[in-house]
């Protein structure tokens, strides 16, 4: 797990908040979406002059030349390089049996985190072969192993990784061999090329190359994960051509051994229809979940306005656990249709939490995970997410009660009262009364037809907030929890954020999420609980970024009891 640094989405006039991080390392959450809860999200800043923030010298944000803000080289409008421009990749089925047999044997899982992510292991944790023997006895089948690898090598070509850095990962894949454990093992943080990563491909791939060829006759059950959670100036289009010069850097020394890829835009579920697989037959795919993030990132340090959110429980509601089960749902269908299975690498909720609520929402993330046929690791072993109190010097029995607790009697959902419907005209019956649009950049028209709205995106925007549509909510009141639940759906595979938002100076966000839409209708859900009381708070749909029609209908607020 990185640390989410800060994930903020400029949203109305330029700010969404989605900061997600980790103290100085922590997994799970963090923003870094590596789904770590190490806090690595950012903000883009760049210096080209160019307007936008990506860094590249362009200015429609692509990091290509054409101008046409897709990020391949034709001038189609479209990111997947077909000639069309509805942003659609052909789906390839491909048969990996192997992998979903590895998969099986992967859960439980748990992440080291903290410790080698760190820059010089010096985020207060390291860990010891008594380390590993006692998370195998303790009951998991696998560690995950987040290495920071760009801080142990030369800067220059050959960019040589240090011997005795090597050694220290060696030893502990020895104990994890003698201890009977399967190896998941990243490059985590690689800084340096977020920021820039057409310069520091070549520094990437070469530490590939020698991680490969080092690691080249170890088991089976040892497996590669090419990067945790690429984002910044690594976009999805970029992604998707870097990645396939990595996997090809592995597959010279390790032509069959099983690597674990994720997606750009910090790991997170909505950039799934951006990832282009490649058709190879030891492929697993892994996403990273936080979500609620208000409330997983609580009291973190790393996570900006964290404090605020302080006191925010999950209650395990029907509509709390529906927002969960949606989102898996959304990644079982992707990954069925490519014939891939899932890991999801990181997960947990950090220690300023209610903890009766920390281990309500690990134990039913473990077990909808589990439902949808995933494995899964928990973020992380004995830091600030840790199962392992190393203070007490034992384990935290009712965070690994969670995640050992085989009763998924608790996922069923009965939505047969959720209460009252607080929103006005969220079913459209009165056009847009209630509702208005910005329109920042791109062009887009909306309309109601037969009481749905729709958003139709013409000419596609650089970023998803530069095409809003917005909903004026009734006051919300401090402390208290709502949800938000919507129909949407599209004509096409695209992605959708939203949240909910102060609609003045300073914007302030209570809550955001990110789907991925197709041609099926689909009820999601967000839920949060203000910080503030909030006369003029807005539930924000951001539809740009993409091509495709954009159809919601069915708008509720609920105030949850």
């Amino acid at each position: 797990m990185n640390i989410w640094k800060l994930i903020w989405i400029y949203l109305f006039m330029g700010f969404f908040a989605i900061a997600c991080g980790e103290e100085g390392g922590a997994g799970g959450g963090d923003g870094d979406s590596d789904g770590d809860a190490d806090g690595d999200s950012d903000s883009d800043g760049d210096s080209d002059g160019d307007g936008d923030s990506d860094g590249d010298s362009d200015s429609d944000g692509d990091g290509d030349s054409d101008g046409d803000a897709d990020g391949d080289s034709d001038s189609d409008g479209d990111s997947d390089g077909d000639g069309d421009s509805d942003g659609d990749s052909e789906v390839v089925f491909v048969d990996r049996s192997d992998m979903f047999d590895l998969l099986d044997t992967l859960g439980p899982c748990v992440n080291l985190g903290n410790w080698l992510e760190a820059p010089d292991q010096d985020w207060g944790v390291t860990c010891s072969k008594e380390d590993i023997d006692r998370i195998a006895e303790g009951g998991f089948k696998t560690i995950r192993l987040p290495i920071r690898w760009e801080s142990r090598a030369m800067k220059e070509a050959p960019y040589t990784i240090d011997e005795v850095f090597f050694a220290l990962v060696d030893d502990t894949l020895d104990w994890a061999e003698q201890a009977g454990l399967n190896v998941v093992f990243d490059m985590h943080h690689h800084d340096a090329y977020f920021e820039d990563a057409e310069s520091y491909k070549d520094m990437f791939l070469a530490m590939w190359k020698q991680i490969a060829g080092r690691y080249k006759d170890r088991p089976d059950n040892v497996i590669f994960e090419i990067l945790n959670e690429p984002h910044d100036s690594l976009t999805a289009s970029l992604w998707n051509d870097h990645l396939v010069e990595a996997l090809a850097a592995i597959r010279e020394t390790n032509p069959t051994r099983a690597v674990v890829i994720g997606t750009a835009e910090w790991g997170g579920v909505s950039a799934m229809n951006k990832l282009e697989l490649p058709e190879d037959p030891n492929l697993i795919f892994t996403f990273h979940y936080y979500e609620p993030y208000h409330f997983t990132h609580q009291g973190a340090d790393w996570a900006d306005g964290s404090d605020e959110w302080l006191g925010t429980l999950w209650e395990a509601t029907p509509l709390e656990k529906t927002a969960v089960k949606n989102s898996f749902n959304m990644v079982a269908d992707w990954a069925k249709a490519r014939g891939v299975p899932v890991f999801m690498g990181e997960f947990g909720a950090y220690e300023a939490a209610d903890q009766e609520s920390r281990v309500r929402w690990t134990e039913h993330v473990a077990r909808f995970a589990e439902d949808a046929g995933f494995a899964w690791c928990y973020w992380e072993y004995k830091a600030s997410f840790g199962v392992w109190n190393p203070g007490a010097e034992e384990w935290n029995s009712d965070l690994t009660g969670a995640l050992f607790n085989d009763d998924f009697s608790i996922i069923e959902i009965d939505m047969s009262d959720l209460g009252e419907n607080l929103l006005s005209n969220g079913d459209f019956e009165d056009g847009d009364t209630g509702w208005k649009e910005n329109f920042y950049g791109g062009e887009a028209t909306a309309s109601v037809e037969d009481g749905v709205l729709t958003i139709e995106i013409i000419e596609k925007s650089a970023d998803s907030w530069e095409i809003q549509y917005i909903a004026e909510l009734p006051p919300i009141s401090d402390g208290q929890a709502y949800s938000i639940l919507f129909d949407a759906w599209s004509d096409t595979t695209r992605g959708l954020d939203f949240g909910v938002q102060h609609q003045a100076d300073p914007w302030d966000t209570y809550a955001y999420s990110s789907v991925m839409l197709t041609e099926e209708l689909t009820t999601h859900v967000i839920n949060f609980t203000a910080s503030a009381d909030d006369d003029i708070a807005g539930f924000v749909l951001n539809a740009g970024g993409e091509m495709g029609k954009v159809f919601v209908d069915n708008v509720m607020m609920i105030v949850s009891e």
